[in-house]
């Protein structure tokens, strides 16, 4: 009787603890989206500086943070991952670009943008991939 009540204790604590953790997850994540906290404005030029001098591994100062991320549109459509994205390049750096994923709501407002126009992209910076530094859950800001 001794051994199930230990082995129901534990079990309760490791409960509570999964729920815990699946419970700050969450708010971490709201905490993060781009619509609920106030973004760091940067050129886009600085962004890719600030990851190209970097190691390639994805991290950053910037990675998690909401940014407000302006540059030239490169090009727009759907990626490898069939994420719908807009890519903002700069005049320093022709290999690097910011790629701009974006959810089904806002299709109408970034595919209205075109290549060579200026853009300011509201998201949250995911680091940096191959030659993107990425910036999910975008949302175009206005001007």
């Amino acid at each position: 009787m001794k051994r199930l009540l230990v082995i129901l204790f534990v079990s309760l604590v490791a409960l509570s603890q999964i729920n815990c953790a699946s419970n700050s997850n969450s708010s971490a994540t709201k905490t993060n989206s781009p619509d609920a906290s106030p973004a760091t404005p940067i050129t886009a030029a600085d962004l890719i500086e600030s990851y190209r001098m970097e190691a390639p591994d994805g991290a950053g100062k910037y990675k998690g943070q909401t940014l407000a991320v302006t540059g030239t549109v490169s090009r727009s459509g759907k990626d490898y991952l069939n994420r719908l994205y807009v890519d903002l390049k700069t005049e320093t750096n022709s290999v690097m670009e910011v790629h701009c994923t974006y959810n089904e709501d806002q299709r109408d407002a970034m595919s209205a943008l075109k290549p060579g126009q200026q853009a300011t992209i509201k998201g949250v910076c995911d680091g940096r991939l191959s030659t993107w530094v990425v910036l999910k859950d975008s949302v175009l800001q206005t001007q």
